[in-house]
């Protein structure tokens, strides 16, 4: 808090596509008192407010991979993103569907032999089923599986099925590879796997 009784605020930028679908950004500038708002660029007629996400499809970043599969008991369905060094990184989330229990594990810092890479789409598809800074793929081989970042475990009994979502973003850390671990607990598991992620700016949102 200042002095004078204000609080100090960060500036705050919103983004948006106006009417005619160009892009348009608008800053809310904190000048230690109050917010006053400056444009960017010049905005004519009205403008459409979407959500983040959706504007990163809008944009052609934003990705998604979905697979089906029978897993027996302790088996494992294994898949990685290895995050370059270069500015932009991804923000992931996900979601399954079982008919048996199931585990989730994700490791941060593995080191994995890679194995075929993921059949992912692009979200928006005017644009190039291509990343910027992340390589995802199977994984033919373990060697150490890193840090324990996120477990979870999605339970099936007394009902047909289950579901697991992580609707909370995790943004990856340039330069580390990171191991996703689906682990079956029952036989004849059938084990339906979505992961979404976008790529954008590290620190950015």
């Amino acid at each position: 808090m200042t002095s004078g009784g204000s609080y100090d605020r960060d500036d705050v930028k919103i983004k948006g596509v106006d009417s005619s679908g160009v892009d348009r950004e608008i800053t809310a500038i904190a000048d230690g008192s109050d917010y006053r708002l400056a444009t960017y660029a010049t905005i004519e007629g009205d403008v459409d407010s979407i959500n983040h996400v959706h504007y990163k499809i809008h944009e052609g970043k934003h990705y998604i991979y979905t697979t089906n599969q029978i897993l027996g008991n302790n088996n494992y369905y294994d898949v990685y993103f290895s995050v370059g060094s270069g500015a932009e990184v991804p923000h992931v989330t996900w979601r399954t569907e079982i008919t048996e229990d199931l585990e989730i594990n994700i490791y941060e810092g593995a080191t994995i032999t890679a194995g075929a890479a993921l059949n992912f789409k692009n979200n928006n598809r005017n644009y190039a089923d291509t990343l910027t800074n992340t390589t995802v793929g199977e994984v033919n081989a373990i060697t150490t599986t890193g840090t324990l970042l996120y477990e979870h475990y999605i339970n099936s009994t007394n009902q047909t099925s289950g579901a697991g979502i992580r609707s909370n973003e995790i943004v990856l850390a340039k330069s580390t590879i990171y191991l996703a671990r689906f682990q079956s607990k029952a036989n004849s598991n059938r084990v339906w796997i979505q992961i979404d992620w976008y790529e954008s700016e590290d620190g950015a949102v």
